[in-house]
């Protein structure tokens, strides 16, 4: 048992490598390799401790999150940051790939702007400054909270393109031309309507001018919505099949089949999230947005963030399992010592409305899971504001369904996420609370998915503009354009 007290005074070294650190000017990255292995060993010893102890003990999962919570308590206390699970920071460079050109169309604004100003003007929800990405809330380190909304993405990756190394203006030597057209974006400006189809008209008489669309060049847009809300949209004209469109949802085969669709070509991109990193501080000791994730102690063990509409049963389910319900932050819930329940709580949400924005993320960058359960389809936002966070996502697999996550083509997302069968009655297969459910997965395998979270994390944010030149890490835009590049074989 001597063997659990390890980290004690491997905790102890810590502090005295980062005194030396400092000291001798040992660069972040040689630092954190040796972290690496120094966590192996801890959790070498984690593991030798429990496999000694009673079988009972080896399956109670919450005695030993709440052993090593306590750790992290006497850690703090030291002036070290432990986190409940300590993961590696890694870093996904970009690639020596020849760097694509992309050419940008200048449409007439009615095509985008206009689009833009009418929605912010419509709909209070939408708030489009900042390159697409909304009102800056708070930031942690290089992690700017923004009050970015989840249909966003037109404005966002016009911006994204626009300001990326990729853009040229000169079309003759462009391998891709993107056309910023926010027809997804419609929508909220007005449902769809007859304007709709007209404008989607006028777009494609407009490209059918351009030579480079005539000759069959790679043309890309993007669809701010799921894809089967966007059907008359993409019914309004035949030429659509020359296009392929970034999307953040798109339907299985068979859905496509049936909206006669099955062959258009689709990139599926993350949902904006409220989280970008801002690259613009950039020092030896905070060097890269994704540490300060990984240093957070996550105190809560299972986060629900969900507003309480009864309209998709098996939604009602996973809130009918929650007895702690709460509208508070994070530091709010937890500054009293008599809160009702530390393990496992729902955060309740109101669409547009109510101050979740500025509390949802903080409960994530605390909690060691949290749950990603089907809205209205199959994705939701929060899927990826829990990525982006450290948080490891928890989703639901029903019967016959496929759903494509971005990037799975480079992915495994079985490293760094949780499924979870479901059975035809919509009920977990193995008949247990979820929250049971989830303490039965071994330490080393939370401790492998949350390693591998933090090592990925960054490819599905948005950077702050004009800082992505600071970091040679990849990010969304950055995992697009290698999209494209696979889509067209360039």
């Amino acid at each position: 048992m001597f063997l659990f007290f390890l980290p004690v005074p491997m905790l102890t070294c810590y502090r005295h490598l980062v005194i030396m650190r400092k000291k001798t000017g040992l660069s972040a990255r040689c630092f954190h390799y040796f972290l690496m292995a120094t966590g192996g060993l801890l959790a070498f010893s984690v593991y030798f401790s429990l496999t000694a102890t009673t079988t009972q003990s080896m399956r109670d999962v919450s005695s030993v999150f709440k052993r090593l919570a306590a750790a992290g308590k006497k850690a703090a206390t030291r002036g070290i940051t432990l986190s409940v699970l300590e993961p590696r920071v890694s870093h996904l460079n970009r690639t020596s790939h020849k760097l694509l050109k992309i050419y940008i169309y200048n449409l007439n604004s009615i095509f985008n702007t206009d689009i833009s100003r009418c929605v912010h003007s419509e709909d209070a929800c939408f708030d489009y400054s900042n390159h697409g990405m909304g009102k800056l809330l708070y930031r942690h380190g290089q992690i700017s909270i923004h009050n970015t909304n989840q249909f966003s993405l037109d404005v966002i990756l016009h911006h994204q393109f626009a300001h990326s190394r990729y853009r040229t203006n000169d079309p003759s030597e462009a391998d891709v031309f993107y056309v910023p057209a926010y027809m997804g974006s419609m929508y909220f400006c007005h449902k769809y309507d007859n304007r709709t189809a007209e404008s989607v008209k006028r777009l494609f008489h407009y490209l059918n001018t351009m030579p480079y669309f005539r000759q069959g060049k790679p043309h890309v847009t993007t669809l701010a919505k799921i894809e089967r809300e966007q059907i008359d949209v993409i019914s309004a004209h035949p030429a659509w099949k020359n296009l392929t469109y970034m999307i953040i949802e798109k339907d299985d085969l068979d859905f496509r089949k049936m909206l006669g669709i099955e062959s258009q070509r689709a990139i599926v991109v993350p949902y904006p999230s409220y989280i970008h990193f801002n690259y613009t501080k950039v020092t030896d000791d905070d060097a890269y947005a994704v540490e300060n994730v990984s240093k957070y102690n996550r105190k809560l063990f299972l986060f629900f963030a969900a507003s309480l509409r009864r309209t998709n049963p098996f939604r009602v389910k996973l809130i009918d399992q929650f007895v702690v319900k709460t509208e508070l932050g994070f530091k709010e819930y937890f500054k009293s010592n008599d809160v009702p329940n530390r393990d496992q709580v729902m955060l309740i949400t109101w669409e547009c409305l109510g101050n979740h924005y500025n509390t949802t993320i903080e409960w994530m960058f605390n909690s060691v899971f949290c749950l990603q359960p089907h809205g209205d389809s199959p994705t939701r936002k929060s899927f990826y504001d829990s990525i982006l966070s450290g948080c490891i996502p928890v989703v639901f697999q029903f019967p016959n369904e496929n759903v494509e996550f971005p990037f799975q083509r480079a992915l495994n997302y079985n490293d760094f996420i949780v499924r979870i069968p479901v059975n035809r009655n919509g009920d977990l297969e193995e008949n247990i609370p979820i929250y049971d459910y989830l303490h039965k997965i071994p330490l080393t395998e939370i401790s492998r998915l949350q390693t591998n979270l933090i090592k990925v994390l960054h490819l599905f944010q948005y950077p702050v503009i004009g800082t992505e030149q600071n970091s040679d890490e990849k990010d969304a835009l950055e995992m697009i354009v290698d999209e494209i590049r696979v889509t067209y074989n360039l």
